[in-house]
Parts: C-alpha cells; structure tokens; sequence
C-alpha cells in the first residue's frame, strides 16, 4: 500500500537517514549533545555514535571557534548558522552540509543541528574548481607564450628594436597618419659604411656588439612619437611624423 500524501515526508525523512545522507544532533544550552542520530557514527566513522552529555566540539573538532556563532543562534540573535563543504574527516575525506536552529518551540532550551553528507557532490565541486584553476593557468600560460611570439615575431633579437615586418607594418599607419592630418613626416634610412670589414678584421661579435650600442643610443635619442626599426643587417630605419625635411638628421 503506498504512503498517505501526510506519512510521505517523514518516509523520506526516514529513506534520507536510512541512507546516511542526514543526521541529527539535539544540543543542550551548554553545548552538549542531549540526542543524535545512530547513523552519525557511519557519517563520521566514529566507533559508536555520540554519548549525550559529550561536547559538540569533542565530537566536532572542525566547529572549534564558532562557539560565539552558536551562542548567538542559542539567543536568537541569529534565526540559522550554516556550514558547507565542512570536511570531517581525511581517510576517506568526508564532507558535510551543517545547518543549526534555535529549539525554540519546544520545552528544551537548546539547538537542533542537521547534517547533510555531500561528500559525494564535494569531491565533484573540487574536481570542477580544479579544473577551472588548470583552465585558467593554461590560458595564463598560453597568454605568455603568445606574447613571446608577438616579441619574436615583431622584434630583432640582437637590437630589441622592432624588425623589418614591424617596420612595414607601422610605415602603412604612419603615411595613413600624414595623408589625414597633411602633417609633415620624415623618413630616416641609415646604413653602416664598410661594416663587413668590421666583421672581417674583429669578428662578428664585434660587429653585434656594434649593432647593439648603436640601437641603444638611437632608442634614447627619438622622441616618443618616433619609431626605429632594425631593416636588416646593418641598415635601420627611422620614421620621424610631423618633422620637415630640413629637421630631420
């Protein structure tokens, strides 16, 4: 015979601790336990459940410092204290849901505590912010590498100045920039006068060492709004916006 629609909630009341996933615990108005369920021990993997007159937080050491918290409940100064993904043990790990209400309808003066085993669905939410924490290092990480690339790609690794295809790139934005505004724009093309014999006579560390002095002092020399380029080799380029002819180097 089915249950009466007035017996089904305490039915599954019943099916819900028959199966461990709800617990009770009555608490006197000191903290310690009146009355617990007999499936708490299975819960916590204790030995036997809960003696009444033991401490709550002999029974769980995790509630240690919400003493305050569950006064405040106790005075109903607080109307529920609410805990989630408490973990209550190691071997397995074992987590719970916590919820804490004022006896206040009965002729104890004291807390009803339910708890809930949400071991299951915690090992999936860690699972799930795990995965997101990976997700999120790897963007990270492939937000660096691409930037690394984006340097490789745009810059000469000897000088640090833009390369050749930077260079082309930005010449096409700086004309677009003269045409716009009919401003004046200079264009510098400098090229090292027997730079192989450089190379020749002291070798081509020698001449890198060269390269790179010079393209620190041009990057200290330009303005803000100039733009040097490595061309290739020996040669490098300068683009020079709203500077006459006549004021160029």
């Amino acid at each position: 015979m089915p249950p009466s629609p007035v017996n089904l909630p305490s039915r599954i009341v019943e099916l819900l601790v028959g199966q461990s996933r709800l617990a009770h615990i009555t608490l006197a108005a000191d903290f310690t336990i009146l009355d617990a369920s007999a499936n708490l021990a299975a819960m916590f993997n204790l030995p036997q459940p809960p003696a009444p007159g033991q401490s709550i937080f002999e029974v769980m050491d995790a509630l240690v410092g919400v003493e305050p918290i569950f006064a405040q409940v106790l005075h109903g100064e607080e109307s529920e204290y609410r805990l989630e993904y408490l973990q209550v043990g190691e071997n397995p790990p074992r987590y719970i849901n916590l919820y804490l209400w004022r006896l206040s309808e009965t002729s104890i003066d004291g807390l009803l505590m339910l708890i809930e085993n949400v071991t299951a669905e915690a090992v999936i939410h860690q699972h799930s912010v795990q995965s997101r924490n990976e997700l999120r290092l790897l963007r990270i990480e492939l937000q660096n590498a691409n930037q690394v690339l984006e340097q490789q790609a745009l810059f000469d690794a000897l000088t640090e100045l833009p390369n050749r295809r930077y260079f082309e790139k930005e010449l096409v934005r700086y004309e677009d920039l003269y045409r716009r505004h009919r401003g004046a724009l200079a264009f510098a093309f400098i090229d090292f006068d027997d730079f192989k014999q450089l190379n020749d006579h002291h070798g081509h560390l020698a001449g890198d060492d060269c390269l790179r002095l010079f393209a620190g002092v041009l990057k200290e020399s330009i303005r803000s709004t100039d733009f040097a380029a490595r061309y290739g080799g020996e040669e490098f380029c300068l683009l020079m916006p709203l500077t006459p002819a006549p004021a160029a180097p």
